[in-house]
């Protein structure tokens, strides 16, 4: 289980945390019997690959991060200070496992505003940090693993209008990244993603640009090339509702289980559970 402790109030201080239990199918809560703070050490080459991959991108002065305020310059020149690299990376969506011993955890800054993995070998025993997922606010990315051996990233869009979920890619076990770029998929709050076990892929997220008041779920036959089938879980007027931060799984009779936080009126917010058999979409 990993979290962050938030330092100083603020998101771009935070420390990644975890706990380990190796006794957790009995009923009640699982047995934790270590705790410790992942702390990652970002090197120079994530200073250059920061450079290298704005150049990448469109020119496009409008970016902002709390520490560059509409200038990827000061972003490049932010990357570059050894504290702010190794501190500020949060977690919000699930690892991908790779094997039975590497993890990929999905990170993302809101300093930077965009994203990194932290990785391990070793089934978390030890952590090191990928190069970073370069963009203009790509946060809280979510994993796909490709048939060709491929990792897909989809981002929640943090940067400027027009709000798109945005997409990077790695060819080598999640070290290093393509600059993240645009898709056609409308986005404001948050994204998930999964394999199914028929080769399918669900994504789930936000499909819209001005709010939370719709949470769709697309499937793909094609590893996330189009999106042939759209299944509304909540939808509701605009300004109506809120609806983000899902998590997605997939039992081994392959239903889909859905959490995500749910608030329709002022009344309160709770945590929604979904069941969902993707069958019933697709056929």
């Amino acid at each position: 289980m990993v979290w962050i402790a938030v330092e100083a109030n603020k998101w771009e201080y935070s420390i990644l945390r975890f706990k380990t239990s190796t006794d957790y199918l009995k009923a009640g809560a699982p047995v934790w019997n270590w705790q410790d703070n992942i702390l990652l050490k970002p090197g120079d080459n994530f200073a250059t690959e920061v450079a290298a991959k704005f150049k990448e991108l469109p020119d496009n002065k409008a970016g902002w991060s709390a520490y560059a305020p509409g200038y990827d310059e000061m972003t490049i020149e932010a990357s570059k200070d050894i504290r702010k690299r190794s501190i500020g990376w949060m977690t919000r969506i699930k690892p991908l496992l790779l094997d039975s011993n590497k993890i990929l955890l999905p990170l993302y800054s809101d300093g930077y505003n965009f994203s990194m993995l932290a990785i391990s070998d070793d089934g978390g025993s030890t952590w090191h940090s990928s190069l970073p997922i370069v963009g203009r606010g790509n946060v809280q990315p979510a994993l796909a693993l490709k048939k060709d051996g491929t990792i897909a990233a989809y981002m929640r869009d943090n940067g400027d209008a027009p709000s798109r979920v945005q997409k990077s890619e790695s060819n080598n076990k999640g070290e290093s990244w393509s600059a993240a770029v645009e898709t056609t998929i409308p986005n404001t709050a948050s994204v998930e993603l999964l394999v199914l076990q028929d080769g399918k892929w669900a994504f789930l997220g936000n499909d819209i640009e001005d709010g939370r008041y719709k949470l769709s779920l697309y499937i793909s036959d094609d590893e996330g090339k189009t999106w042939k089938w759209k299944y509304y879980l909540e939808n509701e007027p605009p300004g109506k509702g809120s609806f983000s931060y899902p998590s997605l799984i997939q039992s081994k009779d392959g239903v889909l289980h859905i959490t995500y936080s749910y608030q329709l009126d002022k009344s309160g917010e709770a945590i929604k559970y979904v069941v969902i058999d993707p069958k019933q979409i697709t056929e």
